[in-house]
C-alpha cells in the first residue's frame, strides 16, 4: 500500500521488501492508484473512477485528507530504492481500454522492469501483458482451491501464483518450486495468519501489518 512510504521520502517507513498497490484508469486514461472501482467506501462518493477525469478525481480526497495519486508518482518514489513493486491490474482492457500497455509503457519510461511484478484476478490481463513483453514478471491472483494451478501457471507462462493464504498446501508449494513458480500469498492481516503461513515456505507474503511482522 502506498501508505508504506514514510514522510521522509528518501527512505521507507517500514523494513519491507516490497509494496503492493492496485491501479485503475480514469476517463481521460490516467493511471491512478486506488483499491476499489468506486469511491464510496474511502471517499463517501458514489462515482466510479472510470467515469471521472483525473482533474475531477484529484478534487476528491481519501478520508477527506489525501488525494488519489497517479502511478507515476509512486514510481518516482521507488525508482532508486531496492524494493519490489507489485502492481495489481484491477481489470483487463475489457473494462479499462489498453491498461496493460499503458502500465508497461510507464514502467519502461522509468527503466524499472526488474523491480516490478504485475498481478491480477483477471488473467486475461496477464496474458496480454506477456504478449506485449515476455520478460515482465506476472502473478495470477486467485481465491479458492484452483485445480492444477501450477500447471496452469506454467502453461500460460506466468511467473508466480498469488493465492489467498488459506488456499495453498505443501503439495502446491512443492510443485511450484519444482517448476520455478513463485508463491506470493495475500492478505496476512494478523499474527495468527502469519504464524500459519510462515511454515509453508512461500516466497512472499502480502500484508497490511508490516510494522508487526
Amino acid at each position: 500500500a502506498i501508505e508504506e512510504i514514510g514522510e521522509n521520502r528518501d527512505k521507507l517507513k517500514y523494513d519491507i521488501d516490497g509494496i503492493e498497490l492496485d491501479v485503475h484508469l480514469t476517463k481521460d486514461e490516467k493511471i491512478v492508484v486506488f483499491h476499489d472501482f468506486d469511491l464510496k467506501r474511502m471517499c463517501n462518493n458514489d462515482a466510479y473512477i472510470k467515469n471521472l477525469t483525473y482533474e475531477e478525481l484529484k478534487e476528491i480526497k481519501v478520508n477527506d485528507i489525501e488525494p488519489i495519486p497517479q502511478l507515476f508518482e509512486v514510481l518516482e518514489l521507488i525508482k532508486n530504492k531496492n524494493i519490489i513493486l507489485n502492481i495489481e491490474l484491477k481489470a483487463s482492457s475489457e473494462i479499462y481500454s489498453g491498461i496493460e500497455e499503458k502500465v508497461l509503457n510507464l514502467i519502461n519510461d522509468y527503466e524499472i522492469k526488474d523491480k516490478i511484478i504485475i498481478s491480477s484476478f483477471d488473467h486475461r490481463a496477464l496474458k496480454i501483458v506477456k504478449d506485449i513483453d515476455k520478460e515482465i514478471k506476472v502473478g495470477a491472483l486467485y481465491q479458492g482451491f484452483f485445480d492444477n494451478i501450477v500447471k496452469y501457471a506454467v502453461d500460460n507462462k506466468f511467473d508466480a501464483i498469488h493465492p489467498h493464504f488459506l488456499d495453498i498446501d505443501k503439495k502446491i508449494v512443492k510443485e511450484a518450486k519444482e517448476n520455478n513458480i513463485k508463491i506470493n500469498c495475500y492478505t496476512i492481516n494478523n499474527m495468527l495468519a502469519y504464524n500459519y503461513i510462515k511454515h509453508l515456505d512461500v516466497d512472499m507474503i502480502i500484508t497490511n501489518i508490516a510494522k508487526k511482522i
